[in-house]
């Protein structure tokens, strides 16, 4: 059956004067902007392209996109534009009849929309147009901006970033880009998380003069690393005039020109690892003669001008993006691409789990204070949970000390929980009670299994938390830790006061003295259950199964007392574990 589309843009952000502005703009059926009718298992369908020009190939670019008609939901720019000092002349070709595009690049086809531009070294110069363009097509001068598009539970996130200007660690534009993606990735209504800029992180070798056209290799250095983190799924580029379609590829370090390539495919990939980047600089203004093909790199072709055609769809349980190169003239696409995303099978499946009912102090795992559990510098604390309810107030999972007191001995010296706005934090207090904490952008008080980890590495200075094998916030702080508070570790309540009860499960809660776990650690704990020995404390509930049995396997032979422990845990089958548990020796 089909039905005429709704289209939602929402948490639309911008930085004009580092302020972040979120719309939700709604589209009606009844709206003659609306987009046309579409597959009840379409999602969206866009089109991308840069280094346009303003002559014949520019229109027959314009032109094929024009006549995809539905199939097109909105259409992106990859930089450089009219190669003039304004920019008319491309504004005049975008708005022609039989090949207007220009709603679908500046948004006016969804009512009071934001565009979708990247600006290129053309445009950034004040004599080449930039601020012509960026009110033309409805976006930030800034040139960095982001939206979702879409309903839950099947959003699209994209960032567009600028080459162009600053875009060094610390920069406002880094800062941005660093913390929208980390929320993008730790929404579980996000399915695709898709990033548009101008000059390629990587490139085959060709003709094109400048030495960007390489690939850029500042810029990829810095930004490569936070998309494989982040799970960006596409990235979108132009600036060499030609086209070129990556293999999955992640970072492969400061000096290296090659990315790590982790399919062989040529074609379709299953929820890859790592990017895929498109190159489409083939807009129209000429062509870079390529001389040679890269070894990540899939496709290629300097033959045509065209423009790559992306279409999202539900296929039964899973999604599919579609990438498709259409060359101007050709019926038929010269390269295909395909992936596939399926539903993920939850990943916490440890049970049983503990049980927390938000008021009973009976629930609470209270382990006395000891030495082995006094972290004064480096440590790592992760768990599991699901909340059952919203919370009001405070809700403590792990603690060890507690904000009631300001006297050196006494404050906190680590704590996971979750807020009164169900956001997550992890911190300590220093020695004369100054709060370290970092806190998610957002809410988990969702009813489903989350990976909450906190980490704190003295030889970075960083503080760091990561949900569900994400780093989602990280600060530098060089304040020392107050570690010789006597208060009992506590999981499921304040320590050292009574209230602030967390109300859901809890399991599989490590702690490790002296040991900062790394992103790599992270991610192989949430996707395969898999933690480094060493730990100061253990408590899996009384769970045994496929957790304790991957522990073990991957313990060190050195430690002992928690293959020990893990051992009796299973011998004794217990119907029920004491609430009181004596932490293990250090």
């Amino acid at each position: 059956m089909n039905i005429r589309s709704r289209i939602i843009f929402n948490d639309i952000r911008i930085i004009p004067f580092l302020a972040v502005l979120s719309l939700s703009i709604f589209i009606l059926n009844g709206n003659q902007n609306a987009f046309a009718t579409h597959n009840a298992d379409h999602i969206l369908g866009f089109a991308a392209a840069g280094d346009w020009g303003c002559n014949s190939n520019t229109d027959a670019t314009a032109t094929a996109i024009f006549n995809k008609g539905t199939a097109i939901d909105i259409v992106f720019g990859l930089g450089d534009y009219s190669y003039q000092p304004t920019a008319t002349c491309f504004i005049n070709e975008m708005s022609e009849s039989g090949n207007n595009i220009k709603p679908k690049m500046d948004g006016v086809t969804l009512t009071g929309g934001t565009g979708s531009m990247a600006i290129g070294n053309h445009e950034d110069d004040s004599d080449e147009a930039r601020s012509t363009y960026s009110s033309s097509f409805n976006f930030p001068n800034s040139g960095y901006y982001s939206y979702n598009v879409g309903t839950s539970p099947n959003k699209v996130h994209f960032l567009v970033m600028t080459t162009e200007d600053t875009f060094s660690v610390g920069s406002a534009q880094h800062t941005f880009v660093t913390n929208d993606l980390s929320q993008a990735a730790s929404d579980s209504n996000i399915k695709w998380i898709i990033v548009v800029f101008h000059k390629p992180l990587y490139s085959s070798p060709n003709e094109c003069g400048s030495s960007t056209c390489a690939g850029y290799p500042s810029f990829r250095s810095i930004y490569h690393p936070i998309f494989d983190q982040r799970g960006v799924d596409l990235v979108l580029v132009g600036h060499t005039h030609d086209y070129q379609r990556t293999f999955p590829i992640t970072y492969g370090g400061s000096q290296n020109a090659n990315p790590v390539k982790q399919s062989n495919n040529l074609n379709n990939y299953n929820d890859p690892t790592g990017i895929i980047q498109a190159l489409v600089g083939t807009g129209g203004v000429n062509i870079h003669e390529l001389d040679g093909q890269s070894s990540f790199t899939a496709y290629q072709q300097d033959d045509r001008f065209g423009f790559l055609q992306v279409d999202i769809t539900k296929s039964g349980e899973n999604q599919v993006l579609t990438g498709k190169f259409f060359g101007n003239g050709l019926a038929n696409a010269m390269d295909t691409f395909t992936i596939t995303k399926g539903t993920q099978a939850p990943k916490y499946h440890f049970e049983p789990a503990g049980d927390f009912d938000g008021t009973t102090n009976s629930d609470i795992v209270e382990v006395p204070n000891a030495a082995n559990l006094q972290f004064p510098s480096t440590f790592s604390v992760s768990l599991w949970f699901k909340t059952s309810t919203n919370f009001a107030t405070d809700a403590r999972m792990v603690m060890k000390g507690n904000f009631d007191s300001e006297l050196t001995g006494q404050n906190l010296n680590y704590g996971l929980w979750m807020n009164s706005a169900e956001q997550l934090r992890f911190g300590f207090e220093g020695k004369t009670g100054y709060d370290k904490f970092v806190t998610t952008p957002q809410s988990y008080s969702d009813g489903q299994w989350h990976h909450f980890v906190g980490v704190y590495d003295d030889a970075g200075d960083k503080i760091q938390l990561y949900i569900d094998g994400v780093l989602v916030r990280q600060v530098t702080s060089t304040s020392s830790i107050d570690p010789g508070n006597t208060h009992p570790l506590v999981i499921g309540k304040n320590s050292g006061v009574s209230g602030k009860i967390f109300n859901g499960q809890l399991d599989e809660v490590r702690l490790w003295k002296g040991l900062a776990l790394t992103q790599a650690q992270v991610t192989e704990a949430y996707n395969n259950g898999n933690y480094p020995g060493g730990t100061s404390l253990f408590e899996n509930f009384g769970g045994s199964g496929q957790m304790v049995q991957k522990t073990q396997e991957s313990l060190k032979d050195n430690d002992t007392e928690l293959k020990t422990q893990s051992t009796i845990e299973n011998l004794i089958e217990k119907s029920e574990k004491p609430k009181i548990q004596l932490p293990l020796p250090y």
